[in-house]
Order: C-alpha cells, then structure tokens, then sequence
C-alpha cells in the first residue's frame, strides 16, 4: 500500500487548541467527541485551486468558528509516493466536540449556509467519504 503526499492547506485554527499528543488522546475517552476524516474529489471541470481557495477563505474561517469544531485542518492530495492515484485530492481532519450536535448545525445552521453551497459546487457528490479515527497511544517502551 502506497503512501500519499499531502500539503496542509493554511489552518483557520490556532495551535492552542489542540496541540499535544495528551489532549488528542483524551478524546478516546469522551462519548460524544470525535475525530472525522474526510476524503473526496471535485466536479469535472473544478480546479484544485478553486477549492484551495473555497477552503482558505470560507470553509476554514467558517467552520472554526463554530462553538463544536474543535480543530479542522485541510490538505491536498498530490499523489502517492509511486506517482498514482490515490481516488481523492483532498483530506480535512475535524475534532467535534459532540457529532450529533454538529451534524445539526452543519445541515441547517444559516451561518453554515456559504459553506454547504461552496462545498455543493465544488465537490463530487459520490466521491465523499466520511470516516471516524482514533489516535493509537505510544507503547511505554519507546
């Protein structure tokens, strides 16, 4: 399996808000948090440089600012290491606070509104996958 090169987008978020090991960790622990990754590709017609744009300027700010988005970070596919494809050119990584609370505002809050239509005109509908991941604690040998 193939390792893909991914270029962080400019983050919205400070690194004040989740920056060590220890708090990534503690989320494991809470019910209602969690870590989602989303991969997906654009509309034909869609250049990578209209979502870098979308993403820096609407997407990133917009979802930061919301009360239940604890961290979102974005990045660009740009192939994998053997020079393939991977199905995807983007990634965002997203702590939610409480996912049920955050799927009601991401569908219907008017603050989101900009967001949800960007994303509409930019992204392939069936190439969105959502998953949910966990962090893997390091040994207490290393």
């Amino acid at each position: 399996m193939s390792v893909a090169q991914i270029r962080p987008l400019y983050p919205h978020h400070s690194h004040e808000k989740i920056n060590t090991l220890k708090e990534i960790n503690s989320m494991a622990n809470t019910a209602k948090r969690a870590l989602a990754v989303n991969t997906f590709r654009l509309r034909e017609g869609k250049s990578p440089e209209d979502f870098v744009k979308f993403s820096a300027e609407v997407d990133q700010p917009t979802l930061g600012d919301q009360e239940e988005v604890l961290r979102f970070r974005a990045f660009r596919v740009l192939g994998d290491a053997e020079g393939g494809g991977v199905g995807f050119e983007f990634i965002e990584l997203l702590e939610i606070g409480d996912w049920d609370e955050w799927i009601a505002v991401r569908d219907n809050s008017p603050a989101l509104s900009e967001v949800r239509s960007g994303f509409d005109e930019l992204v392939e509908p069936g190439s969105v996958r959502c998953s949910f991941a966990e962090p893997i604690g390091r040994s207490s040998e290393d």
